[in-house]
């Protein structure tokens, strides 16, 4: 793999390699199912309780699971074959859409149903997050990783824009259970797709495999430490985590009693967060290079915070979408901004471990703040809590520019790695 950043120009220039084109197309499909049935499932749960506690609780069963496993995921990252293990998880997923697809359709589908079935998606998710993660440089190459990150968050808020916008349609035309039925039936075109990737992939690392599962685990998580260039990142995925999942979470309560909206409003507001992010997106896949990449995940982070705040005091709907549409870039441009710095910049021999972090701070933790902001939302009332979250996604964000100094040095110190010496020249310009 190359060491230097691409210097192949154009937005979709990772499609020049035939395997990530045949990820890419498999995911997209899927992904779209799986924004319905994430919509469906929120709006079902909340017609059966009208609680914006039960949706925490379910939102709280469907992340919980990475917070429990995600770390010992990373270890399993690291030895398996990606490719193989990413059919397994896919499979898996299938058959959980299939069995609430079945529930529902008959009449039988109860809450706590929903949240078992939530929490057996989350612990599949455990495991294909943080191996999809590290799986697109294996696709792509370092030279090409920046674009096909992007690219691929790109992909994920497509899915975004058309699921939640698709999900308040079919919810009328053929009721959640059919809806279910049709994210099962999507897994089929991102099993073929791996299906015919090459199975050509490195190989594991028989010293690893070796290495006693608590052993390597402590080693990721002392070289995630020690390192302020991948400490910092994280710190400040985990504080905002806290609030942008469990506020995707809360969007069929704020649809209902900020805007007096139905199902179709619920739609427009998953959707113009995903229109946002998928413009923060390709801004980022049309960037030459990721230089620069810590100033621009500062600026995202308060725009997100800004939006949401902004968000919670308006009550008309086309202002309501529009900030929702400048919550998604910022959130967007942060996320992806993390990942980006975070791969460009970790041993290879360590990726999988780092990237678990990744989604354990980035998803993981956000069952705490389902439950907090369902609590919260109870008490003081949805705009009162998204008041909250906005303030707190400013504090973590003025905290992580305080420290972009502290990162440039740690980047300066790679120079003294061997491994690093070929790139050192622009990684110091990544902060």
């Amino acid at each position: 793999m190359s060491d230097s950043p691409g210097k192949t120009d154009g937005i979709f220039r990772s499609f020049s390699h035939r395997d990530y084109r045949l990820f890419y197309s498999g995911q997209i499909v899927s992904l779209t199912g799986n924004w319905i049935q994430t919509t469906v499932q929120g709006w079902l749960v909340y017609t059966l309780t009208l609680s914006s506690a039960a949706l925490g609780a379910v939102g709280f069963a469907a992340m919980a699971p990475t917070l429990l496993l995600g770390a010992f995921a990373g270890v399993y990252a690291d030895r398996w074959d990606k490719r193989r293990a990413l059919l397994g998880t896919q499979a898996l997923s299938m058959l959980q859409a299939s069995v609430l697809a079945a529930l529902t359709i008959s009449g039988h589908v109860q809450v706590w149903h929903i949240a078992v079935l939530a929490c057996f998606a989350g612990c599949i998710g455990a495991f294909d997050m943080p191996i999809r993660q590290s799986f697109v440089v294996e696709l792509v190459g370092r030279q090409d990783l920046s674009n096909a990150l992007a690219l691929n968050s790109m992909m994920f808020n497509m899915a975004r824009i058309a699921g939640p916008a698709a999900a308040g349609v079919l919810i009328g035309l053929m009721g959640p259970g059919w809806c279910f039925a049709l994210n099962a039936a999507t897994y089929t075109f991102v099993i073929a797709a791996l299906w015919k990737i090459s199975a050509d992939r490195p190989a594991s690392r028989a010293g690893l495999l070796r290495e006693p599962v608590l052993e390597s685990l402590k080693a990721g998580l002392r070289y995630a430490w020690t390192h302020h260039h991948i400490r910092n990142p994280l710190i400040l995925l985990a504080c905002v985590s806290t609030v942008v999942m469990p506020f995707m979470t809360l969007m069929p309560v704020a649809a209902v009693e900020l805007l007096g909206g139905g199902p179709g409003t619920l739609g427009m507001l998953l959707s113009c967060v995903g229109a946002g992010a998928f413009a923060g997106g390709l801004h980022l896949a049309g960037r030459g290079s990721p230089r620069r990449m810590g100033s621009l995940i500062g600026s995202a982070s308060v725009l997100y915070g800004t939006a949401v705040i902004a968000f919670s005091f308006s009550r008309v709907p086309a202002a309501s979408f529009l900030l929702l549409v400048a919550a998604g870039a910022g959130m967007m441009r942060q996320s992806v901004g993390c990942n980006t710095l975070i791969q460009s910049l970790v041993a290879d021999n360590m990726r999988g471990r780092v990237m678990s972090l990744y989604v354990l701070t980035f998803v993981g933790l956000a069952p705490l703040g389902s439950l907090f902001l369902g609590w919260l939302a109870e008490h003081i009332g949805i705009a009162g809590a998204l008041r909250l979250a906005g303030f707190w996604v400013l504090l973590s964000a003025a905290w992580f520019i305080s420290k972009l100094w502290q990162m440039k040095e740690s980047v300066k110190r790679l120079s003294d790695d061997p491994e690093a010496a070929g790139r050192v020249g622009w990684l110091r310009e990544l902060i």
